[in-house]
């Protein structure tokens, strides 16, 4: 398994541009702002030293995402089209933390927490115990994801500009997502 801080700088998938217009090249590519990166790394940081998360993690992943889904849907005043895009990708987002989360998303010093919390409340998803610094490491092995995934290149190209500024929401809302000591 990858350590998911090594992901910190660019998240890409081929091609120069945020998304390429050749159709064999259906990935996305995410630029992941300074701040975010920052956040990557002082992540890393903290779990290497053995500091792990308390859970459940306020606000969770789950929480973020619905706030994230709730602020578009005022953005957007009943635009349907883009309320049932967004509903897509917030479930997504969701179930690839919720059944990733083990494999993909964790480091090895936190297993151990992972594997108590799920013997002590096996119904509840871990969308629901974990928080911003869990989301953003899917949002950056995304690309990775959708890749493995062959994800349609209209649909790549639905999602994209979304993620982004879900990125942007996050950056805009680090200090009440992010602890900080």
């Amino acid at each position: 398994m990858q350590d998911p801080g090594q992901s910190r700088h660019i998240v890409t998938k081929k091609g120069g541009d945020a998304f390429t217009d050749d159709p064999n090249d259906d990935l996305i590519r995410l630029i992941i702002p300074h701040t975010l990166q920052k956040q990557l790394i002082d992540d890393h940081t903290r779990i290497k030293e053995g500091k792990l998360y308390n859970l459940p993690k306020k606000p969770t992943a789950g929480d973020i995402l619905e706030r994230f889904l709730a602020t578009k849907r005022e953005e957007e005043q009943g635009n349907s089209c883009e309320d049932a895009i967004l509903s897509e990708m917030v479930r997504g987002l969701k179930t690839y933390l919720d059944s990733g989360l083990g494999m993909i998303l964790l480091y090895p010093e936190e297993f151990e927490q992972f594997d108590r919390f799920r013997a002590e409340r096996p119904n509840v998803p871990p969308c629901e115990l974990y928080g911003i610094e869990h989301l953003l490491r899917l949002v950056v092995k995304l690309p990775t994801l959708l890749e493995n995934a062959r994800m349609h290149p209209d649909s790549a190209l639905h999602l994209h500009p979304r993620l982004l500024e879900l990125l942007r929401f996050f950056e805009r809302n680090a200090r009440s997502f992010f602890l900080h000591s």
